[in-house]
């Protein structure tokens, strides 16, 4: 569960990051 929280916050920090320019 703590890998699968793990992942979820990076893709959520690329997709901000993306968003972001």
């Amino acid at each position: 569960e703590s890998a699968k929280k793990r992942k979820t916050g990076l893709s959520v920090c690329v997709f901000d990051r993306l968003s972001s320019g």
